[in-house]
């Protein structure tokens, strides 16, 4: 049983370890205005680097997560919309603490 939760713990992680490859293409791309379709020829050019630059079998797993990273366009466009969420309530919280303690938080609200 020890080893059968050892490997599902190691499966999450390497999962979150994908989502979250997945989630900085998709802010790369947001930050460089490119087409959300952009993220699957950017993942191929990603695997045939890491091809063309493994020297040993140690390169296989990283080769083998980058082909799980999801980045189709709707895959992207959800991250964003998550990315997003998360710095308006990062904002929004701020903006609230700043009133209540009586400080300006920043020119557009004065």
């Amino acid at each position: 049983m020890r080893t059968a939760a050892w490997i599902l713990v190691r499966g999450l992680t390497a999962q979150q370890k994908v989502t979250t490859a997945s989630l900085k293409v998709s802010w790369v791309l947001a930050k460089h205005n490119r087409p959300f379709t952009d993220a699957e020829v950017f993942k191929e050019v990603m695997v045939t680097v890491l091809e063309e630059l493994a020297t040993d079998k140690s390169m296989d797993g990283v080769i083998a997560s980058v082909k799980q990273v999801s980045l189709s366009a709707r895959s992207a466009i959800r991250r964003i919309e998550a990315l997003s969420d998360a710095v308006q309530g990062v904002i929004i919280k701020d903006i609230l603490m700043e009133r209540s303690s009586g400080k300006s938080c920043c020119l557009l609200f004065h």
